[in-house]
C-alpha cells in the first residue's frame, strides 16, 4: 500500500459503471465495486462529520463525467 503521509498528492477517484477506480500522483492504485452518487457534500468526512479530512483538501473538482487515465495524468 502506498503511503500518503510524506507531503501533497494528487488523489482522483473516478467512477463508471458499478466501479470506482483510484490514482494516486496519475498512478493507478487500485478498485472498488462500490459507486456513490449521493452525499457527494461529505467527502474528506464520513457521513456523521467524523475523520475530517476536509481541512487538508486543496483544489477539488466534480466532473459530470468520467475522466480518462490519461486525462488523469496530465492533471499533474
Amino acid at each position: 500500500m502506498r503511503s500518503l503521509a510524506d507531503g501533497w498528492h494528487h488523489v482522483a477517484a473516478v467512477a463508471s459503471g458499478n466501479v470506482t477506480a483510484f490514482y494516486v500522483d496519475g498512478a493507478y492504485v487500485g478498485e472498488s465495486a462500490v459507486v456513490i452518487s449521493t452525499g457527494i457534500n461529505v467527502l474528506g468526512n464520513d457521513s456523521n462529520g467524523g475523520n475530517a479530512m476536509s481541512p487538508t483538501l486543496d483544489d477539488m473538482r466534480v466532473y459530470s463525467r468520467a475522466l480518462s487515465a490519461a486525462e488523469i495524468t496530465a492533471l499533474q
